[in-house]
């Protein structure tokens, strides 16, 4: 009778992730049509910063604005004074976060399936 011999499981191979078409900005002026949203570590809010309201320097390397970026938004009549806990940027209904090291990093746990929240019904 021949030994049989336990079948060795071989790994799935891993999907590699899709390469954006053209590199990831790292200064301001580099961010052309892409959204770059900052997200408060204090009090949770986002705010859009480009396209958006304020001018920021065109020369500014984006991941100083995790160092000088002050949450404003008013809580209880004061300031909230939170900073930018990470720049997130979206293109092509992508998005990646600005690690502090100043490394893009592809987010892709940011959006909810419609499978995620149910209804509640009350009685």
């Amino acid at each position: 009778m021949p030994k049989v011999m336990p079948l060795l499981a071989k790994p799935a191979p891993v999907k590699a992730r899709k390469a954006p078409d053209t590199a990831l900005p790292m200064l301001v002026s580099e961010l052309s049509d892409d959204e770059l949203h900052a997200h408060c570590d204090r009090c949770g809010r986002q705010l859009r910063l480009h396209p958006g309201p304020h001018d920021l320097n065109p020369r500014a390397r984006l991941s100083s604005l995790l160092e000088t970026l002050l949450c404003r938004a008013q809580r209880g009549g004061r300031a909230c004074g939170g900073y930018a806990r990470r720049l997130v940027l979206i293109r092509d209904d992508q998005q990646w976060v600005l690690e502090p090291g100043g490394r893009w990093v592809e987010e892709t746990s940011v959006y909810w399936e419609a499978a995620d929240f149910a209804p509640t019904h009350t009685h």
